[in-house]
């Protein structure tokens, strides 16, 4: 029984539910997936993940449930919260760019305020959008690094951007694969 499972102060209400499905006076807990807490053989609480199916044969009403640990995935959940802070907080501007076509796929606030973009405006587009036109075009420059990435793994050096509004200026940058 899933009773077996649920840590003292959730085994009154679970029983109860379990009569309410019984009786069909509440079977809206079929098909849903449901995150509770559960409790290993130890004593130890953890967070799973329940779905209940239910089907009647000559009358007679049955019940199965998938039980799954979801203890990694929170732990992963928590894990992707935090760098998501961490970006969000960072000093230096961030960029991601998918390196098979340089498409910007993540900037940071910092990033934002420094080139005058929003978000909406750099997600999607080429990295070189931001790249100040020098000797070489930006589509050129951005070349540059993406070819070094893929032979070192990573390119550093000074870079000269433009924000939004034409101004350019020179950045420090590091970038890696």
């Amino acid at each position: 029984s899933l009773t077996m499972l649920m840590p003292g102060r959730y085994k009154k209400s679970h029983t109860e539910s379990l009569l309410k499905v019984a009786s069909a006076e509440q079977v809206q807990l079929t098909g849903r997936i449901m995150e509770l807490e559960g409790k290993r053989k130890d004593g130890v609480e953890f967070p799973m993940e329940i779905s209940i199916s239910s089907w009647s044969v000559d009358d007679k009403r049955y019940f199965s449930s998938v039980v799954r640990d979801n203890t990694e995935r929170k732990r992963r959940e928590e894990s992707l919260k935090l760098r998501d802070k961490i970006l969000l907080n960072m000093g230096e501007g961030v960029v991601l760019v998918r390196a098979s076509d340089s498409t910007i796929v993540y900037v940071n606030p910092k990033f934002e305020r420094m080139l005058g973009f929003c978000q909406d405006e750099l997600l999607g587009k080429n990295i070189s959008i931001v790249n100040a036109e020098t000797e070489k075009s930006p589509e050129e420059t951005a070349a540059d690094i993406i070819e070094q990435l893929k032979h070192d793994g990573f390119w550093s050096g000074d870079i000269q951007n433009v924000r939004k509004n034409g101004e350019s200026f020179w950045c420090s940058a590091t970038v890696s694969a």
